[in-house]
């Protein structure tokens, strides 16, 4: 207590009240101790707890250790008891326990213990508190699991858990808080889906599980429907991972007060769809739904006016926009807030609603951080073992990434973008390419901080992502579009759903061995998804339909099951399915591929597997118009092809590939295929009967092998499918050997492809005996459904079936004769097998209670089976249901079904149902009236779905019907009267439908339904009163099973009147009419009926009818005296009247409260008047509206106070809570002001405020927060100056839109002015000055146009004044001074009319005044000199000239000291200005009474009243500003000079001698060259400061510096632009490769340029059109080491004295413009390195002045230059050619260089296309240094070798070895240039190559010759896929790395070749093994007979497939 802040005690007084902190009741008990934030430290002592009527502890904001609860025992002796508290407040503290808390559990509501050090698990004792109505544990640091045990705190009201650290998921016990208003857990660490049983909490107001911080957890999942919260206006979904698209029935039961707002927060999660129409019901809505996929608002939403008022009102704005930005566009926050803030067009195209960035707005690394992470990105996967590592070796020597920042390194000049398979734009890297490159290890994580890679191929390595082996932080690469991680270490999706941007994902064989997880259908945007042979298993859910933008989808070769996605429809861009060599089953669901209108190609066949694959029909396709390739071959598909069997594909002479042989297919092959020109029709091994006629002359078909066939004589339906009673090895006739169809008597069906094991169904069906069938059944049933691991299986598998566990047979014993299943419980998962509906006693199963899904499939064979029970289960669709033959039972309550599913319309037409229960499914939409199909139905549940509409009258033709249960649905309208028509009804429900009220009109008198007895009919709208003959035929039946015992529910509607007394007819009825309107209950229910309401009439002495409903002025919590003891209660009111207000019908649950005003201020006076300086007539008998300060309507009045008025009358209080809800219990309270009260702080966060109330002054009253203000929603005038308000900007204030006066001067207010400030358009006063708010001021505060006094002064704002300050016409009063970050120009204000203060002093504002300033003011006004106008300028930075319309204005306080202007207008100095500065002007009668002139000074700026008076300045000194207040000591070059230095950091430039020195000449500072010599001092011509450390941005002053003809500034860090380079008209050379140039737009207006260096600046796209605006006087051009792109421009002709251009290393394409041949005098033209393509015109070789020709390609794939060598016979002075590595073909011209002059010429024409000889004809030559090998050379001459200079001399060594290496030799580079690399003799057993330089022995390899002989030899004509093979004379592509199959790498040799199930057919050749760099052969899944032999010349072989194929022996493999 000693060290207590704001408490002190003194014992020595008696009085408990005097003790501060401590409340007493009226006889002395301490009831309250209250003493937060009081610098208590240490333990509660646990006696505290022992004080007899202690109601409240608050020790909040201290550094309390612990509570003291622990030791409740140690006080508890004797007869000490414990006090009754209820309430703890011990927030903020430092208490790390709760032990012994459950002491307190019988008294203890609320408990407060945010901010404290609880951790480890939930401390269960929190869980025996059941009486807790508040519990706040938020900010701990608890962790675990939520406990369940929460679900015992059934009282609770508020739960908060906010900020701690629990995991796992919300448990379903939640749900049973009821009670509960307020829940949160956000940012926690939950996860999993929230719990349906959310739906019970019908209380709930705020629901928040937000996870927006790093680290927290993430709920998955959709999002609940939250559909039965009429309350809940606060939903906080943020941060999570919610899918689907917004519920359409959202909040769909709120109920809130009109212009509530409701706020729902969504943002950052992964929804999608549009946003839904249903939304319009909210008056006020907030939605957050950024960072989501959301596509698009409801047509109905942003044209509706009704959500003007949404978004605080920025909807009435900004449109739509101001809840999320359109597709197309974005902004920082994904929506519009403040008019300066719109969403912008984005660059490149987005998708979704609501972005926050473009693609190009994502962050780079720069080239430094490149290198850093491609160097770890090297080492962590073993970079000095790769295949290919060119430019990556830098690394090698390094130990680690960090080495990259030494020296050495850095000297190296190291370009990340020259490293193979690295691609970049504009010096970022876009592409990694590095297939099958020997990588090994897992990628850093800092690899995907290449923000702008945008394309990712690691196939073929063995690299894994991160230590789980899943996709680690792989979405942190943010323009990642195209990803290939086939054959590498990907074992799990974990991380996938995070790559958003992803449009192309390849995992070829991965190790997945996992079902599709369904984060993988999270990427929205996903095109391409391919994963064959990955180990995938399980089902593909229909969830993968989300993947809407999916055209190609390839699963080929995994291990997946069940049926093709139903959803599969919903994907409309699909173009390529394959479902190949799975284990899938089911029919193709037709109606889901007749959407999918773009597929062309489709494959499911199962070659390679086991099992019955694919059963069922075969569609029609007609709907697919675009289908060219379908293979379902090898399935058990069944039935006959039908007619219109594609008859919907529109291009009848493209060439189709039909693919149906080897399944079950019957009958003819239809006549209307002949319509295809092209076809291959592959339908053998089916039981086809006959190819129609029609057919056989279809001579195109299978390439034209029919029509071949039928010119040999044959029948062109052979050719199709062998005829009955032949067959062949293909099925059909060929032409080539063995090709015809052979004898086979036995043949029954066309197309046959063997003799042997025909089935002959008449000969043998009766002798196939099907063994233990039911037994077979029932094993398949156990082990597909998770058998073994079943909770109940005894005997299974073992044993007789009718031994099994849940079995029942006709007799037990034996394996025949199952009659029942009961497998409740047991267990079962995945699906039930189909097969169960062939068991042909079978009658009864029951599956309920298990994960277990079951397909009707196959039930048309169930002959016998008449029940089904799935309740609980995991059904998700009825399809098929129909087809059940004799099936009465359905049970399929609680399943699965899709989200959205409407009753199935198979139920409709299952005829033999009699009992049909289907609840809790969440089924949709309404009920058809199809249910009159169902004749024979008794019973039809269907309660607690979301039906929707009204009951179908067809209901009443349902004669059987016994019940009929709706409960719980979104049901409407009138209850319809066919519903009497059921003769046997006996149960109708149809109570608490959630929509519109559910059910109204009038009650029905059910007057004709003979036998109901059970009625529910409660809690709907039905209004009226109870007819007379309700229910007359049951009431007054003579058959005591109808009358007696009735049950009736009509509670909770709208029903009024009387109870009829005819109900007295009933015997022991039972009906609940509570909540209703009831005026009477007849006596002659209550008299002798004692079995009436369960016979608690009858137990009644007195009040009997009180059983049926309370009197009025009563009430129970259900309406009526539940039992014997519990009576129904009185209301409080004092007398029987009131009491009957309270509650005025029988059969209330809950009474209204009362009020006074008198008893309010009677109770005020003992809590804040203690001390009052004033307190007339206060607590006398006299009319409370005569009190001191107190106003009513009637002053004479005892009630209806309007306005309390108790200003600076020391009022103080130590409860403002209370004291704050006495003051706004004053109903009829307009204006409270309780200024200068500085005890007096009010409390409003848990009061409701009067309806009228318009004024608060709490001025000065010690206030600090105002929160819960904003329900004080009349306010007009609210006053909170000099008070301690700190934190944020009041959000609340903005709710208050009426307010009119808003006084908060003198807080602490701190933060931005939020732009909701331009909500309160009503504002005339708004007063904030002295706080501390930041940044700028909003843009919206132009929408206060009322506003007269503005005043932010003193603040700490920012930026400039916002441009809507101008629309401000009322400004009387405009105030920002000493706000120092206000910046900018001085707005004009020109519509203000009548200003009287405008002060803007001190801050930074710049520019002029502009002319119309003040524009508008009033002329009547200005000239009256008592209106004096003040206007501070003071102490910015504004220059220019005064308006002159300033001097109209006849009283002017002009303080324009402290700027930049120039001089005070004399017309502002005339006698008319003699009041101007209180007079001074006319005092004077002059201007330095305004501001002193230029070149003096004063201390004030001008002549004040203080005496200042203005002095001249001294000599070199200046003031070149009036209104000075001091002076300042002081050509263009000097300038510009020192701006130079400034801008570029000078004092950190390398050399900078003599800079800034003005000592020393200008001419001899460093780098500066001047037209005299060093001593002068202008005439400056050179400025050289190359690699001197300038960094910044070159001022445009430079270009202004008259003489300056050289500007050197390459090589450092500064930004440059060209806007005054017009003005540089000496400059002659420009040298700034190696900067910061972003652009050179503008650099076309340079005058004189001669030579122009740009080399090195990452520029890139097209050059600008204005570079061609250059002078002609251009002789230098160096562009080289950028990424300029687009064609070469033959603008370029222009520069007719151009010299040289260098363009080496950019990405120019197209052809070589030929105008570049026509420049006279072009010496050195370099374009190696780029992307050029087409033929060298000839014109090149007629330069005269050429020098150096380069254009080699040694690096870049793509199309390169071709067509023939050009002679270069008339260039002269040719001194080096460069044209290696292109495609240059044909012969070297004879006339080759003929004309060279040059001593030493340099060609390199090596690896082209070139053949023939090389021409003898340059031998005459001087000199000659030629580079030929890698052609195709074949005869060249030896004089050659006796030129012994040539070569550089290296004829002399290696003779004609120097030139070439002569045919049957090689060297590595196919000549001779050191010993260590001689021509060496090839072995003439390799058939060497015959061409001379040849760098290996293998003889040239003509790939495509190789490629060719496959087709030929494996039937290339019959393969499924042989798209463009054998080039463009057989209709195909002449490039074969376009080949179907065929992969090249660098564009022209064959790497890899992927056949798989293609139908190759054969022996693929051996020479398939020269080809020299085969990387990857897949032939697996074909028929053919591969050999080994020759496989040791495939060196770099490191894939072989073959499996299922006809390989017979491995015999040479070992060579591999």
């Amino acid at each position: 207590g000693d060290n207590w802040e704001k408490i002190t005690w003194d014992f020595d007084d008696d009085e408990c009240n005097d003790f501060d902190g401590v409340v007493c009741n009226s006889a002395g008990h301490i009831i309250e101790i209250n003493l937060p934030n009081n610098n208590m430290a240490g333990d509660v002592p646990p006696h505290v707890y022992t004080l007899p009527f202690l109601k409240s502890l608050d020790f909040s904001k201290n550094r309390i250790t612990n509570a003291g609860w622990d030791k409740l025992d140690d006080v508890l002796t004797g007869d000490t008891l414990l006090a009754n508290v209820q309430s703890i407040d011990l927030t903020n503290n430092m208490i790390n326990t709760v032990e012994g808390v459950t002491k307190l559990k019988d008294s203890l509501t609320g408990l407060h213990m945010t901010y404290n050090n609880l951790k480890g698990p939930m401390p269960r004792e929190l869980f025996e508190l059941t009486n807790l109505e508040i519990l706040a544990i938020s900010e701990n640091s608890i962790e675990g699991k939520i406990d369940t045990r929460l679900g015992r705190l059934t009282n609770l009201l508020e739960f908060y858990c906010y900020g701690n650290k629990v995991t796992g998921e919300i448990p379903s016990e939640i749900g049973l808080l009821t009670k509960l208003q307020i829940l949160t857990f956000a940012e926690n660490k939950l996860e999993g889906t929230l719990p349906e049983e959310i739906r019970n909490m019908g209380n709930l107001r705020t629901f928040s599980v937000h996870n927006n911080n790093p680290g927290s957890g993430s709920h998955t999942g959709t999002i609940p429907r939250f559909d039965r919260h009429p309350f809940l206006n606060e939903i906080y979904l943020d941060g999570n991972a919610f899918k689907g698209g917004i519920p359409p029935n959202f909040l769909h039961a709120y109920n809130g007060t009109s212009g509530e707002t409701v706020t729902i927060g969504l943002s950052n999660n992964q929804l999608t769809g549009k946003v839904p129409v249903t939304l319009l019901k909210f008056d006020s809505l907030v939605l957050n739904a950024v960072g989501n996929q959301l596509t698009g608002f409801d047509s109905r939403i942003c044209g509706s006016k009704d959500i003007n008022a949404w978004m605080n009102g920025l909807v009435e704005l900004y449109g739509c926009d101001a809840i999320l930005c359109p597709v197309g566009y974005y902004s920082d926050t994904g929506r519009q807030e403040e008019e300066g803030t719109p969403c912008k067009l984005c660059d490149a195209p987005t998708e979704f609603l609501g972005e926050t960035k473009c693609a190009s707005d994502v962050p780079s690394a720069s080239e430094e951080e490149q290198l850093e992470i491609l160097a770890e990105f090297y080492l962590a996967l073993e970079g000095p073992k790769w295949t290919e590592k060119e430019g990556w070796n830098v690394f090698v020597q390094m130990e680690s990434h960090l080495d990259l920042t030494l020296p050495n390194y850095q000297e190296m000049n190291i370009k990340a973008c020259k490293f193979h398979g690295v691609t970049c734009e504009g010096g970022k890297v876009i592409a990694v390419d590095l297939p099958n490159n020997g990588l090994e290890g897992m990628v850093p994580s800092s690899f995907w901080d290449l923000t702008t890679l945008k394309e990712l191929d690691l196939s073929g390595n063995e690299v894994s992502l991160d230590r789980d082996y899943g996709f680690g932080d792989m979405g942190n690469a943010g323009s990642l579009r195209k990803v290939d991680l086939s054959s590498n270490d990907i074992q799990i999706f974990d991380g996938i759903g995070r790559c958003e941007s992803l449009e192309e994902l390849y995992l070829d064989d991965a190790y997945l061995f996992s079902s599709l997880d369904p984060e993988l259908y999270t990427l929205k945007r996903l095109k391409k998804l391919h994963m064959q042979f990955s180990g995938l298993t399980g089902t593909i859910t229909s969830g993968i339909n989300a993947l809407k933008n999916l055209m190609a989808l390839n699963l080929y070769g995994n291990e997946l099951t069940g049926k093709i996605p139903h959803g599969i429809g919903e994907m409309p861009k699909l173009w390529h399915i394959d479902f190949s060599e799975n284990d899938m089953t089911g029919t193709i669901p037709a109606d889901q591929f007749a959407k999918l209108l773009d597929l062309e190609k489709f494959h499911i066949h199962q070659a390679g597997r086991g099992g019955s694959g694919i059963t069922g029909p075969l569609p029609s396709f007609k709907e697919l118009t675009k289908l060219h390739m379908l293979d379902v071959n090898s399935n058990m598909m069944t039935g006959s092809i039908p007619e219109d069997f594609l008859s919907g594909v529109a291009n009848f002479s493209r060439p189709m590939e039909i693919n149906i042989g080897y399944n079950q297919f019957t009958g003819t092959v239809p006549e209307t295929l002949k319509r295809f020109i092209h076809m291959r029709f592959d339908a053998v091994k089916n039981k086809l009967t006959m190819v129609n006629p029609a057919l056989c002359n279809r001579r195109d078909w299978f390439n034209e092998d029919v029509g071949h066939y039928i010119d040999e004589g044959g029948n062109g339906c052979d050719a199709i499918l062998c005829p009955v009673k032949t067959y062949n090895d293909f099925g059909r006739a060929r032409t080539d050997a063995g090709g015809d169809c052979k004898p086979c008597p036995s043949g029954r069906y066309i197309g046959q492809v063997t003799c042997d094991g025909q089935f002959d169904e008449d000969t043998t069906a009766t002798t196939v005996e099907i063994e233990n069938l039911e037994k077979k059944i029932l094993d398949k049933l156990y082990y597909e459904s998770g058998g073994p691991s079943w909770t109940k299986s005894n005997g299974w598998t073992e044993g007789f079936v009718c031994d099994y566990e849940g079995v029942t047979c006709l007799t037990q014993g034996g394996n025949e004769g199952v009659v029942e299943l009961n497998l409740a419980g047991f267990g079962l998962t995945a699906s039930v097998t189909t097969d169960i509906y062939l068991l042909p006693s079978l009658k009864k199963v029951d599956f309920s209670n298990n994960d277990v899904d079951l397909s009707f499939d196959g039930i048309d064979q169930a002959l016998t089976l008449e029940e089904i029970r799935m309740d609980d289960a995991d059904l998700t669709s009825m399809d098929g249901i129909s087809s059940a033959p004799v099936l009465k039972r359905l049970h399929i309550a609680r399943n699965s079904f899709p989200a959205g599913s409407e009753i199935p319309d198979d139920l409709y037409s299952a005829t033999s149902l009699t009992r049909l229960a289907m609840s809790y499914n969440g089924f949709e939409g309404t009920i058809k009236p199809d249910i009159s199909n169902l004749r024979d139905l008794e019973e039809f549940w269907c309660s607690s779905n979301d039906i929707t509409g009204s009951i179908p009258t067809e209901f009443g033709g349902l004669p059987q019907l016994t019940s009929l249960v709706l409960n719980g649905n979104r049901l409407s309208g009138q209850i319809p009267e066919e519903l009497n028509n059921i003769p046997n009804l006996h149960q109708l429900h149809l109570q608490r439908q959630r929509d519109f009220g559910g059910f109204s009109g009038p009650v029905p008198n059910f007057k004709t339904s003979p036998h109901l007895k059970d009625l529910d009919i409660s809690g709907n709208s039905l209004t009226g009163s109870i007819p007379e003959d309700f229910m007359e035929t049951v009431r007054t039946s003579d058959q005591h099973s109808d009358y007696a015992y009735p049950k009736i529910e009509l509670s909770d509607n709208q029903i009024t009147g009387a109870i009829p007394d005819n109900f007295d007819d009933w015997v022991g009825l039972f009906i609940n009419l509570a909540g209703n309107r009831i005026t009477a209950v007849p006596d002659v229910l209550c008299d002798d009926d004692d079995e009436f309401m369960g016979g608690l009439v009858g137990k009644l002495t007195v009040n009997k009818c009180n059983a049926i409903l309370c009197p009025p002025g009563t009430f129970t919590g259900s309406g009526r005296q539940p039992d014997a003891e519990n009576e129904c209660q009185p209301c409080s009111g004092s007398t029987e009247v009131t009491r009957r207000k309270q509650a005025p019908f029988y059969g209330s649950t809950k009474c209204a409260p009362l009020s006074g005003d008198r008893k309010t201020l009677e109770e005020l006076h003992g809590l804040i008047f203690t001390g009052a300086s004033e307190d007339t007539y206060w607590m006398s008998d006299n009319p409370i509206c005569t009190w001191y300060g107190i106003t009513c309507g009637n002053s004479k009045a005892d009630h209806g106070v309007t306005e309390i008025k108790l200003e600076s009358n020391s009022l103080t209080t130590d409860d403002p809570e209370k004291v704050t809800g006495l003051f706004f219990q004053l109903a009829s309270l307009e204006r409270l002001n309780i200024r200068g009260n500085s005890g007096l702080s009010l409390k409003f966060d848990t009061v409701e405020f009067p309806e009228r109330l318009e004024l608060l002054q709490l001025s000065a009253t010690g206030l600090t927060s105002v929160a819960g203000i904003g329900r004080a929603t009349k306010l007009k005038e609210l006053h909170f100056t000099e008070n301690d308000v700190k934190g944020p900007f009041p959000d609340e204030i903005f709710e208050l839109v009426s307010m009119e006066k808003l006084y908060l001067s003198f807080n602490k207010i701190s933060g931005p002015l939020p732009k909701k400030i331009g909500q309160l358009t009503d504002l005339r006063e708004f007063y904030a000055y002295t706080n501390e708010m930041t940044g700028t001021i909003p843009e919206e505060i132009g929408n206060l146009v009322n506003i007269e006094n503005l005043v932010l002064g003193k603040n700490k704002f920012r930026g400039s004044l916002p441009n809507s300050l101008n629309d401000l016409a009322h400004l009387k009063e405009f105030s920002v001074y000493y706000n120092k970050g206000l910046s900018g120009t001085v707005l004009p204000f020109s519509k203000v009319t009548k200003i009287e203060k405008l002060d803007l002093e001190g801050c930074q504002f710049t520019g002029q005044l502009p002319n119309n300033f003040l524009g508008g003011l009033d002329s009547t006004y200005i000239a009256n000199s008592n209106n004096e106008i003040i206007l501070h300028l003071a102490d910015n930075a504004i220059s220019g000239p005064l308006p002159q319309g300033l001097k109209d204005i006849k009283n002017l306080y002009l303080d324009i000291v402290g700027n930049k202007f120039s001089q005070v207008p004399e017309s502002f100095c005339l006698e008319s200005q003699s009041y101007w500065m209180n007079g001074k002007v006319g005092e004077l009668n002059s201007c330095k009474a305004i501001a002193c002139p230029k070149h003096t000074f004063s201390d004030s700026g001008r002549i004040s009243e203080g005496g200042d008076n203005c002095q001249s300045c001294g000599p070199s000194e200046v003031a070149p500003f009036v209104g000075s207040y001091s002076c300042t000591k002081v050509d263009v070059e000097m300038t510009a000079l020192k701006r130079l230095y400034d801008a570029t950091g000078g004092s950190n430039w390398g050399s900078s001698d003599n800079w800034m020195d003005h000592t020393k000449p200008v001419c001899s500072w460093f780098g500066v060259e001047c037209a005299g010599d060093r001593t002068d001092n202008s005439t400056i011509t050179e400025i050289n400061l190359p690699n001197n450390n300038l960094e910044g941005t070159m001022p445009q002053m430079v270009f202004a510096m008259p003489a300056l003809k050289n500007l050197n500034l390459k090589e450092n860090n500064i930004f440059m632009t060209f806007a005054n380079i017009v003005q540089a008209k000496s400059l002659e050379n420009l040298y700034i490769s190696d900067i910061d140039l972003g652009s050179i737009k503008g650099i076309g207006k340079a005058p004189a340029l001669r030579e122009l260096h740009l080399t090195a600046n990452k520029l890139t796209g097209e050059i600008p059109n204005d570079f061609y605006d250059l002078s002609d006087t251009m002789e230098y051009l160096y562009i080289a080491y950028n990424s300029f792109s687009g064609p070469l421009s033959p603008k370029f002709g222009k520069f007719t004295k151009l010299r040289d251009f260098y363009a080496y290393d950019n990405e120019f394409t197209g052809t070589l413009p030929s105008q570049f041949a026509a420049l006279p005098n072009l010496q050195n033209l370099v374009l190696a390195e780029n992307k050029l393509s087409g033929t060298i015109s000839e014109d090149f070789s007629y330069m005269p002045q050429l020098s150096l020709f380069s254009a080699y390609r040694r690096l870049k794939a793509g199309p390169k230059l071709t067509g023939p060598l050009p002679s270069f016979s008339n260039v002269p002075k040719l001194m080096a050619l460069y044209l290696d590595y292109n495609h240059l073909a044909g012969t070297i011209p004879s006339n080759f260089l003929k004309s060279s002059l040059s001593p030493k010429l340099r060609v390199t024409i090596s690896h082209n296309l070139l053949s023939g000889p090389v021409p003898n004809e340059m031998l005459v030559l001087n000199d000659l240094n030629i580079e030929m090998e890698g052609n195709k050379i074949t005869k060249f001459d030896e004089r050659f070798c006796d030129n012994l200079s040539w070569q550089n001399g290296l004829v002399s060594q290696y003779g004609c070895d120097s030139y070439m290496c002569q045919p049957g030799h090689y060297s590595k580079y196919g000549r001779q240039n050191s010993t260590d690399s001689p021509c060496t003799k090839c072995d003439a057993s390799t058939n060497p190559t015959p061409y001379w330089g040849s760098t290996s022995c293998d003889s040239v390899v003509d790939e495509r010759e190789i490629l060719e002989l496959l087709f030929s030899e494996c039937g290339g004509e019959d393969w499924h896929h042989n798209d463009n093979w054998l080039g463009a004379e057989a209709g195909g592509n002449d490039d074969i790395c376009t080949w179907y199959g065929v992969e090249c790498r660098n564009g022209n040799t064959v790497q890899a070749i992927r056949l798989g199930a293609n139908n190759l057919v054969g022996t693929p050749p051996e020479e398939l093994f020269r080809l020299h760099q085969l990387h990857t052969l897949w032939l697996h899944s074909n028929p053919i007979d591969f050999k080994f032999k020759g496989i040791g010349k495939a060196t770099n072989l490191v894939e072989l497939r073959l499996d299922s194929t006809g390989l017979s022996d491995v015999f040479g493999v070992g060579d591999a």
